[in-house]
Protein backbone atom coordinates (compact mmCIF):
# COMPACT_ATOMS: atom_id res chain seq x y z
CA UNK A 1 0.00 0.00 0.00
CA UNK A 2 1.12 3.55 -0.67
CA UNK A 3 2.28 5.41 2.43
CA UNK A 4 1.00 8.83 3.45
CA UNK A 5 3.49 11.54 4.47
CA UNK A 6 0.91 13.14 6.79
CA UNK A 7 -2.59 11.75 6.95
CA UNK A 8 -4.00 14.93 8.49
CA UNK A 9 -2.90 17.42 5.85
CA UNK A 10 -4.99 18.02 2.74
CA UNK A 11 -3.41 16.95 -0.50
CA UNK A 12 -1.95 19.45 -2.90
CA UNK A 13 -2.34 18.74 -6.61
CA UNK A 14 1.09 17.14 -7.02
CA UNK A 15 0.56 14.78 -4.07
CA UNK A 16 -2.92 13.86 -5.30
CA UNK A 17 -1.57 13.14 -8.76
CA UNK A 18 0.94 10.69 -7.28
CA UNK A 19 -1.86 8.79 -5.54
CA UNK A 20 -4.15 8.45 -8.56
CA UNK A 21 -2.36 5.42 -10.05
CA UNK A 22 -2.44 3.60 -6.72
CA UNK A 23 -6.13 4.47 -6.36
CA UNK A 24 -6.94 3.07 -9.80
CA UNK A 25 -5.44 -0.32 -8.92
CA UNK A 26 -6.98 -0.33 -5.42
CA UNK A 27 -3.62 0.07 -3.68
CA UNK A 28 -4.29 2.98 -1.33
CA UNK A 29 -4.56 3.03 2.42
CA UNK A 30 -8.01 4.06 3.64
CA UNK A 31 -6.85 7.48 4.83
CA UNK A 32 -5.10 8.14 1.50
CA UNK A 33 -8.24 7.22 -0.41
CA UNK A 34 -10.28 9.59 1.75
CA UNK A 35 -7.80 12.42 1.26
CA UNK A 36 -7.72 11.82 -2.49
CA UNK A 37 -11.53 11.79 -2.65
CA UNK A 38 -11.63 15.11 -0.80
CA UNK A 39 -9.10 16.59 -3.22
CA UNK A 40 -10.91 15.29 -6.31
CA UNK A 41 -14.15 16.98 -5.21
CA UNK A 42 -12.47 20.33 -5.78
CA UNK A 43 -10.03 19.49 -8.58
CA UNK A 44 -11.53 19.09 -12.04
CA UNK A 45 -8.20 17.97 -13.53
CA UNK A 46 -7.78 15.06 -11.11
CA UNK A 47 -11.45 14.12 -11.40
CA UNK A 48 -11.11 14.05 -15.20
CA UNK A 49 -7.96 11.93 -15.01
CA UNK A 50 -9.58 9.38 -12.72
CA UNK A 51 -12.77 9.31 -14.79
CA UNK A 52 -10.96 8.93 -18.11
CA UNK A 53 -8.62 6.24 -16.87
CA UNK A 54 -11.47 4.34 -15.20
CA UNK A 55 -13.39 4.33 -18.49
CA UNK A 56 -10.27 3.21 -20.39
CA UNK A 57 -9.66 0.34 -17.96
CA UNK A 58 -13.29 -0.75 -18.31
CA UNK A 59 -13.02 -0.72 -22.10
CA UNK A 60 -9.77 -2.69 -22.02
CA UNK A 61 -11.35 -5.20 -19.65
CA UNK A 62 -14.21 -5.74 -22.08
CA UNK A 63 -11.93 -6.79 -24.93
CA UNK A 64 -11.81 -10.50 -25.73
CA UNK A 65 -8.73 -12.38 -24.58
CA UNK A 66 -6.83 -13.67 -27.60
CA UNK A 67 -5.99 -17.36 -27.62
CA UNK A 68 -2.34 -18.23 -26.93
CA UNK A 69 -0.08 -19.10 -29.83
CA UNK A 70 -0.05 -22.83 -30.56
CA UNK A 71 3.69 -23.03 -29.83
CA UNK A 72 3.58 -21.00 -26.62
CA UNK A 73 4.51 -23.91 -24.33
CA UNK A 74 7.47 -24.85 -26.49
CA UNK A 75 8.72 -21.25 -26.55
CA UNK A 76 8.42 -20.97 -22.77
CA UNK A 77 10.31 -24.22 -22.22
CA UNK A 78 13.01 -23.18 -24.70
CA UNK A 79 13.42 -19.80 -23.02
CA UNK A 80 13.55 -21.42 -19.57
CA UNK A 81 16.41 -23.77 -20.45
CA UNK A 82 18.37 -21.22 -22.50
Amino acid sequence: MSPTPSAREPLDHAAAHRLIDAFLVDDLLTQDAARLAAHVKGCAACAAEIGGTTRLLALLGSLPTPPPAPDLDERIYAAAIA
